[in-house]
């Protein structure tokens, strides 16, 4: 396993069991992608709490800055994610959703070495 990748698992696994201690309820940070300098990791956000439209940034807004190797820091906002499947039924397109829907953060690495992340959520603008 390449040393960037043990670093982000630890990371990854570090924040997941702060955030398991802090409260049930806490949000959970699931690495769906595999760590590469250069190479898209994306990351699904659980128990984040529920709102009537994810879509609209005044209900809420969930916010990760990632702290780089430097020390810069960048904040990258999540996005609500549905998968779906597409067919075709009599020359029309139909999508069905797949699974449920929830928050999904993705990030690009651009540094070697050890990475933080923590997550701001903001509910009716607070």
């Amino acid at each position: 396993m390449h040393s960037d990748t043990k670093k982000w698992l630890f990371v990854a696994v570090v924040v997941f069991l702060l955030a398991r201690g802090l409260s049930q309820a806490a949000p959970q940070i699931i690495p769906l992608t595999s760590p590469q300098l250069w190479q898209r990791l994306e990351f699904a956000v659980g128990n984040v709490p529920s709102v009537g439209n994810p879509f609209d940034p005044d209900s809420i807004r969930l916010d990760a800055a990632f702290t780089f190797p430097s020390g810069r820091t960048l904040v990258v906002p999540a996005f609500w994610y549905q998968g779906y499947q597409r067919s075709l039924s009599g020359g029309n397109e139909q999508d069905v959703p797949t699974g449920t829907g929830g928050w999904r953060l993705r990030f690009t690495p651009p540094e070697s070495g050890g990475y933080s992340l923590s997550l701001t959520i903001q509910t009716n603008g607070q």
